[in-house]
C-alpha cells in the first residue's frame, strides 16, 4: 500500500509533499516481474501549477511534470501517493494522487490533470443565503445616458423581449425546452438562490446553486474561520459575506463577494474576546458593522469594525438603546452600548453553574416575518403570541451525581436506604438578553446530549436523548403574553394595550409545555421560513439514519387536548372546540410518516445541520441539509397554492382562449343577424 515518508530527500524543498510505494513482487498496478523495487514522489507549488516528481529509490527518474492545478483554488499539496505502471510500448510510467491542505484530491499524470475532487464539501456548515445575480439592462455610471447608450439599451430590451416571446411560444416542445422553462421559473420565483457555506477545518468557501446543486464558485479562507452576514444585495451593490478568523493575536475580517467569491476588502485588528453585530450599517459601503468586544470586570471595551461606522454607531446609540450579549464561562453577560468605545454591563445569567455542566446548543429568535401576532382559538378568543427578538435559548447538560436528600419521589433510586443523587439533567433556559433575566426555564431529568434547539415565532423546540427511556424526545414550548376573550375585542370594545413593549416592565411569558417521543434519534432541528410568514410552519427534523422529515407544527402543539373518560360536559365542549382548531388529541408518540420525509429515499450521510430560506413565492421554502453529504430541495408547507406546475401546458391554454374568443365572435355575429331578421318581420 501507500505510505508517507517523513525523511525528505534533497529533491524536496520546504512546503512540498512526499509519498512512496514499495512492492515486494510487482509494481503498483501490475505487470512488473522484478521484486523489491521502491519509488518515491514529491509535489510542490509551482508558478504554473503543481510540480510532481516520481523516481525510483536509488534509480532513475520515472516521471516529472507541472500540472495546471492552482494552489489559489485548491491549496498547497499536503500528501502525494504515486502509482507505477508499465507502458504498452515498454518502460515505466507514473501517475500520482495528491491531497491538498484544502481537502482536494487531484490525480495528475505528468503535465496533465486526470480529475479533481473537492472533498471539502463533505463538512460544510453555517449556510448564508443570498439572491443569485440577475441579468439587468442598465446604463453606465453617468447620470444621463448618451444617445449611443440609449440606442444600445433599446436594442438590448428589444432582443430580450423577442427571446421571452419565442421562449413562451416554443417552451412546451422537447425536453431541452422543458429544462429551459424550469430554469426560467427558478429565476422568476427566486428558487435560484446561492447558499454560501464554509469548511472551517479545510479553510474553504463554497457557493451552491440551490436550483441545480452546482458549485457556483469556491475560494480559500483561513482555517478555523466562520461565516457572518456582510451585506444584503441591492440594485447598487452586490451581496457580500464576512469571513471571520480569530487567533490569540489578531482578528481578521474578509468581505467576500457572494456572487463570484472574490475578496473585496480585508481588515486586520487586535484579538477580541468576542465579535458581535453592531446593529448598524456602514454609511459608505452599506455593509453590516461589527463590534470587537474585550471583556472587563466593569463592562467591555468596544472597537467598531469597520472604523468608518463609528460615528453612525455613536449617534444611533444616543437615540436608541443598543444591546448585545456574550456567552463565556457558562454565563450570559448582557451589555448596553454606551459609546463607540465602551459598553456597560447590565447583568448576567449563569446557565452552566457546575463544573460538569456543558452548553450543548444555542438558538436565537429568528428574524422572519410574522403574519399574525395572535392565535384564534376554537371559541373565537385570541391567544397573544410572545414575540421577543432578543430571546436566547441555551441548552445545557449536567452530569448529576450530587447528593440530593430532598429529591422528588418519582426520581428516587430503589430502596429507602439508597443514597439519593441528582440524575443527569438537561436544562433549557430562555434568557431575555436586554434585561438579563430568565424568561423561562425547563429541566428534563435523565435528558442529555445529543441535544438541539430551534425558535420559531413564539415556539421553542428542543430535542434530546432520554437516557432512562432510551429514546429520542422533543420538548415543545409555546410562549404567550395573554388572552383576549371572545367578546373582548369588537368595534365597540378595544382592550387596553401599550403601543410599545419594554423588557424592563413586561411580565414573564405564559409558557405551555409538552413532551413527545419519536421513534428515531434527532440529528438536527430547524423550521421552515417563507417570505411573509403566511404559510403553515413545519418543523424540520433531521433523523437517523440521515433523513429530513417535515412535521406540521400542530403535531407538537402543547395545547393538544387530552380528554379523560370521566370528563365533565364543560371539558368535553372545550375539547370539541380545540379539535375545531385542527389540534389532534394528545398522544405521547409522534409517528413520522413516509410522506413527511422530504429527502425521499435518499440518505444524507453524517447529517448535522438544516437551514431554511424563503423564496419569491409565499408557498415555498428552500431547504439545505449538510453533513458528509449535501442535500437541497424545495418544500411547500401549505401546498403550492401560488405556483403553476412546470409541465403546465401554456399552448393548450392559449388554444382554449383563442377558441373561446372565436366562439364569442361567431355568436355575436349570429345574434346580430337574428336581431336584423326580427326587425324585417
Amino acid at each position: 500500500g501507500a505510505l508517507r515518508i517523513r525523511a525528505r530527500p534533497r529533491r524536496c524543498v520546504a512546503g512540498c509533499a512526499l509519498g512512496a510505494f514499495s512492492s515486494p513482487a510487482a509494481y503498483a498496478s501490475g505487470g512488473g516481474v522484478d521484486g523489491g523495487r521502491a519509488f518515491w514522489a514529491s509535489a510542490k507549488e509551482d508558478r504554473d501549477g503543481l510540480e510532481t516528481i516520481v523516481s525510483e529509490v536509488g534509480g532513475e527518474e520515472v516521471a516529472r511534470g507541472v500540472a495546471p492545478v492552482s494552489s489559489d483554488d485548491h491549496g498547497p499539496p499536503m500528501a502525494i501517493f504515486p502509482q507505477i505502471f508499465e507502458k504498452a510500448g515498454g518502460g515505466l510510467g507514473a501517475r500520482s494522487l495528491a491531497a491538498t491542505t484544502a481537502h482536494s484530491l487531484v490525480m495528475v499524470g505528468g503535465s496533465s490533470v486526470n480529475w479533481v475532487r473537492d472533498e471539502a464539501l463533505a463538512s460544510v456548515r453555517g449556510a448564508i443565503f443570498v439572491d443569485a445575480p440577475r441579468e439587468s439592462i442598465t446604463a453606465t455610471a453617468a447620470t444621463v445616458p448618451t444617445f449611443s447608450e440609449r440606442l444600445a439599451l433599446q436594442l438590448a430590451a428589444a432582443t430580450k423581449l423577442g427571446e421571452t416571446l419565442s421562449g413562451f411560444l416554443g417552451g412546451v416542445l422537447g425536453e431541452e425546452a422543458q429544462a429551459a422553462k424550469k430554469l426560467a421559473n427558478a429565476r422568476r420565483y427566486g428558487f435560484d438562490k446561492l447558499a454560501v457555506v464554509a469548511n472551517a477545518d479545510a479553510g474553504r468557501l463554497f457557493a451552491l446553486a440551490l436550483h441545480t446543486g452546482d458549485v457556483a464558485w469556491s475560494a480559500l479562507a483561513p482555517k478555523g474561520s466562520k461565516l457572518l452576514p456582510g451585506r444584503a444585495g441591492t440594485p447598487d451593490a452586490r451581496p457580500e459575506v464576512v469571513v471571520y478568523a480569530a487567533t490569540d493575536e489578531t482578528t481578521t475580517l474578509r468581505w467576500v463577494d457572494a456572487h463570484d467569491g472574490k475578496t473585496t476588502e480585508e481588515l486586520r485588528a487586535a484579538a477580541f474576546d468576542a465579535l458581535v453585530p453592531a446593529g448598524v450599517d456602514d454609511p459608505l459601503t452599506k455593509r453590516k458593522a461589527y463590534l470587537g468586544v474585550t471583556l472587563r470586570d466593569d463592562g467591555a471595551a468596544l472597537s467598531v469594525l469597520p472604523a468608518s461606522a463609528e460615528e453612525t454607531l455613536a449617534s444611533f446609540a444616543n437615540a436608541t438603546a443598543l444591546h448585545f450579549h456574550v456567552i463565556k464561562d457558562g454565563a450570559v453577560r448582557c451589555f448596553r452600548v454606551a459609546s463607540a468605545s465602551r459598553a456597560d454591563e447590565l447583568g448576567s445569567v449563569v446557565v452552566a453553574p457546575g463544573a460538569s455542566d456543558e452548553i450543548v446548543d444555542v438558538a436565537y429568535a429568528e428574524d422572519a416575518p410574522v403574519s399574525s401576532k395572535a392565535s384564534i382559538l376554537g371559541d373565537d378568543s385570541l391567544l397573544l403570541k410572545y414575540l421577543n427578538p432578543h430571546l436566547l435559548v441555551v441548552v445545557t447538560t449536567s452530569a448529576g451525581g450530587e447528593a440530593a436528600p430532598l429529591l422528588d419521589a418519582r426520581l428516587r433510586a430503589a430502596g429507602d436506604d439508597a443514597d439519593q443523587t441528582e440524575p443527569p439533567t438537561l436544562h433549557v433556559t430562555l434568557v431575555d438578553t436586554v434585561s438579563a433575566t430568565v424568561a423561562h426555564r425547563a429541566s428534563v431529568p435523565h435528558g442529555g446530549a445529543p441535544a438541539h434547539a430551534a425558535v420559531s415565532e413564539n415556539w421553542v423546540l428542543y430535542a434530546y436523548w432520554n437516557h432512562k427511556a432510551k429514546r429520542s424526545e422533543v420538548g415543545s414550548l409555546s410562549l404567550h403574553e395573554g388572552l383576549i376573550e371572545r367578546f373582548g375585542l369588537s368595534p365597540f370594545k378595544v382592550p387596553e394595550q401599550a403601543a410599545t413593549r419594554s423588557a424592563w416592565t413586561a411580565p414573564p411569558p405564559v409558557a405551555l409545555q409538552r413532551t413527545f417521543a419519536l421513534a428515531k434519534p434527532v440529528l438536527a432541528l430547524s423550521s421552515t421560513r417563507t417570505a411573509r410568514g403566511i404559510a403553515s410552519k413545519h418543523v424540520l427534523l433531521g433523523v437517523a439514519p440521515g433523513q429530513v422529515a417535515a412535521l406540521d407544527r400542530r403535531a407538537l402543539d402543547p395545547r393538544r387536548p387530552s380528554l379523560e373518560d370521566d370528563a365533565s360536559r364543560k371539558e368535553q365542549k372545550k375539547h370539541e372546540r380545540e379539535l375545531m382548531e385542527g389540534l389532534r388529541p394528545y398522544t405521547p408518540f409522534v409517528p413520522l410518516l413516509p410522506r413527511q420525509t422530504v429527502s425521499y429515499d435518499k440518505r444524507i450521510l453524517g447529517l448535522a445541520e438544516i437551514r431554511a430560506a424563503d423564496s419569491g413565492l409565499e408557498s415555498t421554502s428552500l431547504l439545505l441539509a449538510t453533513g458528509v453529504d449535501v442535500f437541497g430541495c424545495r418544500h411547500a408547507p401549505s401546498g403550492a397554492f401560488d405556483l403553476i406546475a412546470d409541465d403546465f401546458s401554456y399552448a393548450l391554454l392559449l388554444l382554449l382562449l383563442l377558441g373561446m374568443s372565436f366562439g364569442a365572435y361567431v355568436l355575436k355575429k349570429m345574434a346580430a343577424a337574428k336581431n336584423l331578421s326580427l326587425l324585417w318581420m
